[in-house]
């Protein structure tokens, strides 16, 4: 693997940054956070019905899809900026877990999507009964829960990162 340099953050010793990103880079950002939706509801879905081994691998092969639409972006915004790719990485795997617990919610509740967006208390109330109504061991969840948010966020921030600086 080629050396990084540390002051540049690239390949070359001679390249660094000017800290600005191309204007192209925003309707890209907020095509990929639209195109997060249907990703999110099917991994959703797979989370609540189907086994735990598919719903396993429905979240790694959408932590993968993600990594690969940020680096799309990238490379056709043509952005050299590692430190705003790797924000829109984070971005984007962010937005791709809300858009997932909003779906796995609503499925899980019966509630749809517009319900909890007329009543928030909705939400609150359906998180509320599902905290206390936990038939998993609460630790065993949540560990499960942050492994899911670290493998929506890595993989986008690093190919976005990573990307920028080729």
């Amino acid at each position: 693997m080629p050396q990084l340099y540390a002051d540049t953050g690239s390949r070359s010793p001679y390249y660094s940054p000017s800290g600005r990103i191309p204007v192209a880079i925003i309707p890209a950002a907020i095509l990929l956070a639209l195109a997060v939706l249907p990703g999110a509801w099917l991994y959703a879905w797979a989370s609540v019905r189907a086994p735990w081994v598919i719903g396993c691998t429905v979240g790694l092969l959408f932590a993968a899809a993600l990594a690969l639409m940020v680096e799309y972006a990238v490379r056709k915004a043509k952005v050299r900026n590692p430190l705003w790719m790797g924000r829109m990485g984070i971005l984007i795997g962010s937005s791709a877990w809300y858009a997932h617990w909003i779906a796995y919610l609503g499925i899980v509740s019966g509630l749809s999507v517009g319900q909890f967006e007329a009543s928030p208390n909705a939400l609150l109330n359906f998180l509320r009964i599902g905290a206390s109504d936990l038939s998993v061991d609460s630790a065993l969840f949540v560990g499960a829960r942050l492994a899911e948010l670290a493998m929506l966020l890595i993989p986008p921030y690093v190919f976005g990162k990573y990307t920028a600086t080729e």
